[in-house]
């Protein structure tokens, strides 16, 4: 993952994790969890815009509560939580500005997964 990300070293970029499938199971990962946002606070805190998570649910805010001394505020507030089905999240990016160009690949995964 670092290779990937280290050529996004001077340009602003954003991640988006889609939360539909994650279940109480995967909370026994944290650690890895931490250890990621330690990593994006520290060396990708400059041109990391946002993160949006997509239906994460109750599960995701619960994890928030646990992960919240590992983030500070300026973090916190890069990330952004969206649900919906998939023409509800079309809409609710580009409230945010998206286009339907910017999310065309996003909008292909989605409608694969959400089928």
């Amino acid at each position: 993952m670092d290779h990937e990300l280290s050529r996004l070293t001077t340009r602003r970029w954003i991640w988006i994790v889609d939360a539909k499938h994650l279940a109480s199971k995967h909370m026994a990962q944290m650690s890895v969890t931490v250890s990621m946002i330690k990593y994006l606070r520290t060396v990708h805190n400059e041109t990391l815009a946002n993160i949006y998570l997509l239906n994460g649910g109750l599960l995701i805010k619960a994890a928030f509560k646990t992960l919240m001394p590992f983030i500070n505020r300026a973090f916190y507030n890069s990330i952004v939580l969206l649900q919906g089905t998939r023409l509800e999240l079309l809409m609710k990016f580009q409230a945010r500005g998206w286009t339907v160009r910017d999310l065309e690949p996003l909008l292909a995964r989605l409608l694969v997964e959400y089928s």
